[in-house]
């Protein structure tokens, strides 16, 4: 059995994640030079990794963050008729609450998702958040795909 780079790797770095899980190829980096501090601070190639792991730290946050909203959100979306009983029966509302806020007048604005069409469209619109999921993570992967060919190739 053949496994990726990232698992066959002792030591797990950027370009192995790269190989691995991106499929994209990148040369290993150079061993550190030679020479002590100086040979540290003119290694280009050092300063890249460094750049490549400040800019990606809150892209891969906001990535995540996004993934996981989408994925979630749609899920309980998309399940709303399953459990749309729970709000009349044990809340009071007569059915999933949207929006509820006084205005300065103090009119209560209330809308609820209460009636069968109202609740399968809700739930057709989590389906497609399910089915959006992908397809967003594979544009946010192109992203770290770019800055691995911009940063660590070459």
């Amino acid at each position: 059995m053949r496994l990726p780079g990232l698992l066959r790797s002792h030591r797990p770095t950027e370009s192995g994640r790269a190989a691995g899980l991106l499929g994209l190829r990148t040369k290993e980096p150079a061993p550190v030079p030679a020479g002590g501090i100086k040979g540290r601070l003119a290694d280009v190639a050092g300063w890249k990794a460094v750049l490549f792991q400040f800019v990606m730290f809150p892209w891969r946050i906001a990535s995540f963050v996004v993934t996981l909203t989408l994925l979630l959100t749609g899920w309980v979306v998309a399940l709303l008729p399953l459990y749309a009983w729970v709000f009349p029966t044990f809340v009071g509302w007569p059915g999933y609450r949207l929006f509820d806020w006084t205005d300065g007048a103090g009119v209560r604005h209330a809308y609820y998702l209460e009636s069968f069409w109202q609740i399968g469209a809700a739930s057709l619109v989590g389906i497609g958040l399910v089915l959006l999921t992908p397809v967003v993570v594979r544009a946010l992967n192109g992203v770290d795909r770019a800055a691995v060919r911009g940063l660590l190739a070459g």
